[in-house]
């Protein structure tokens, strides 16, 4: 299955927009006039919607169980998915029964919303979405409205508590707590809305949400640090390998990410030198993709790997996965605790347990 010509250069000029925009947003360089003009207009449309939403005049579905957002106001990655993926077990760990439910950004679907398990296929789950099914194992729905998607997981499945999955700016379904993640070196970047900056909603949106969590460490502040596991090979799952014995050795890296740097600074941390191969964020990945001009170990992450199954050819055998996980501090673990108590306590949230009543908060 080798991607059409239109496919690849499609991909490539994304990879080389988002640059573009990034080099304004996270740079020196002043956004283009074009840009502050539809940033005024973009703002606009996000004042009307939030007041239509808070009138009422729009409506907003009410799960009978509590729902969790897990988001950023910023366009681009904050550690969203191994978020919601450590929240998952974090919930779990406290007796709960969570359920996800996503955007599935990527995907296309024949049926909404749909319903995900770790045998989907990522072309009509996305990528995002099968990697949370597989890692977590608890029932995930898919969905371009979230608030068909609550409704499907809860009639489907007996779970007591949903995490919506970059849902902070989806307001057609109401939520009891809102965790918003930054990335602590980015922040929020040149502080402008959408085109002009990264911003999907104004910074003042950050002082409504219930916590703030930065991707890496920020003084003061709580947040996580994601760390890289052993490798294990795309054609046999069992077998490892430690990302020391890539040290010394010339390896490719390759990653479909919203910020493939993240990865490959990641892999240096570990000490593994690699030729960089970033793609554009959920790229459509193709056996051209792993066409290198060489035979070294190719290393991915997991969010591409879920898109690697229907992919074959003789690159596969040299492709080790590198799966992330988070260390969250103490601190941090115990504010998200007290987070969940606090909010929930009232509504539908009993410890050890959440009813099903509906929330009148």
């Amino acid at each position: 299955m080798k991607a059409s010509g239109k496919t690849a250069m499609t991909s490539v000029g994304k990879q080389q927009r988002e640059q573009r925009f990034k080099a304004i947003w996270y740079g020196d360089q002043p956004p283009a006039a074009w840009m502050q003009l539809a940033e005024k207009v973009f703002a606009v449309a996000i004042g009307v919607r939030q007041k239509l939403y808070r009138s009422g005049l729009l409506p907003a579905y009410e799960s009978r169980v509590p729902v969790i957002v897990v988001g950023n106001i910023t366009a681009g990655g904050t550690g969203k998915t191994p978020f919601v993926i450590w929240l998952v077990q974090y919930l779990k760990q406290r007796g709960l029964r969570p359920g996800v439910v996503s955007r599935g950004y990527g995907g296309v679907r024949k049926v909404e919303p749909m319903q995900v398990t770790p045998n989907s296929s990522a072309q009509a789950s996305g990528d995002e979405a099968l990697l949370i099914a597989k890692r977590t194992g608890v029932p995930v729905v898919v969905g371009k409205k979230r608030a068909r998607a609550a409704q499907k997981l809860v009639a489907d499945h007996p779970v007591n508590v949903i995490v919506s999955d970059d849902g902070l700016q989806h307001y057609a379904l109401k939520r009891d707590v809102e965790i918003a993640l930054i990335d602590s070196q980015l922040q929020l970047g040149n502080g402008h809305l959408l085109p002009a900056g990264p911003l999907r909603e104004p910074r003042e949106r950050l002082e409504t949400v219930d916590m703030i969590i930065c991707k890496g460490e920020c003084e003061g502040g709580h947040y996580f640090e994601a760390t890289l596991c052993d490798a294990w090979k795309l054609t046999q799952p069992g077998s490892t390998r430690s990302l020391k014995d890539f040290i010394g050795q010339p390896v490719n890296a390759l990653a479909g990410i919203a910020q493939p740097e993240h990865f490959f600074r990641l892999l240096a941390e570990q000490g593994v030198a690699a030729f960089k191969h970033p793609l554009a964020d959920h790229h459509d990945l193709s056996p051209s993709d792993f066409d290198m001009g060489n035979e070294y170990p190719i290393l991915i992450t997991e969010k591409d790997a879920v898109k690697c199954e229907a992919l074959d050819g003789p690159w596969k055998d040299r492709v080790w996965v590198v799966p992330m996980t988070l260390a969250v501090p103490e601190k941090t673990r115990q504010a998200i605790g007290h987070c969940l108590d606090k909010k929930l306590k009232q509504s539908r949230y009993r410890s050890g347990g959440v009813s099903g009543a509906k929330s009148h908060g």
